[in-house]
């Protein structure tokens, strides 16, 4: 019914919210900051009932000075394929992929969200390599710049994200900013 599907909802934004809270925590709490980040992934994954979380880092390409990205932290589910050991430290052009607009979008402040079906060919491409059913991307803000962002992938469904997840989920990403900015 209506109401059991509000009430669920309520319940969700309930256990994220609680778990922003914790991850924040962690991340002010914890000396050790790549373990911190760490747990952080893993607790904001959970609540999320995402099946991988993973922040990249915005950088200048050494040569072109384009805006490249470069995976630098995962969590993911059990059973679920890591990118780290074929992304990490790589970089990786967003014009390759036709993803310029995401670099945009995500330093206008904006996030990106959708499930794969509902996206563009180049990147119904670069899901389908990793295996993603729908994904949110937050930017990760120090100051006024966009570090870069944190992605949540969804590899079993194809899911709608709600307004209040996006919300819940800038807040982890300004916590992430926060204790990468120390």
């Amino acid at each position: 019914t209506d109401r059991r599907q509000v009430e669920l909802e309520l319940k969700r934004r309930d256990q994220l919210m609680a778990a922003v809270s914790s991850a924040s925590t962690c991340l002010l709490t914890e000396l050790d900051y790549e373990l911190a980040i760490s747990q952080a992934l893993k607790i904001i994954g959970e609540a999320a009932e995402v099946d991988r979380v993973l922040i990249y880092e915005n950088y200048p390409h050494p040569s072109t000075g384009e805006i490249t990205m470069r995976l630098r932290q995962e969590w993911t589910k059990p059973g679920i394929r890591s990118l780290l050991p074929l992304l990490g430290n790589q970089i990786q052009s967003y014009s390759i992929f036709g993803a310029q607009h995401w670099y945009q979008a995500l330093n206008e402040g904006q996030c990106i969200r959708g499930s794969r079906s509902y996206l563009s060919i180049s990147e119904q491409t670069l899901l389908g390599r990793d295996q993603v059913q729908a994904l949110m991307m937050v930017p990760i803000r120090l100051g006024r710049q966009c570090w870069g962002f944190i992605a949540f992938h969804d590899c079993t469904y194809e899911r709608q994200w709600s307004s209040h997840e996006e919300s819940i989920l800038f807040a982890m990403a300004a916590s992430l900013g926060g204790a990468i900015q120390r």
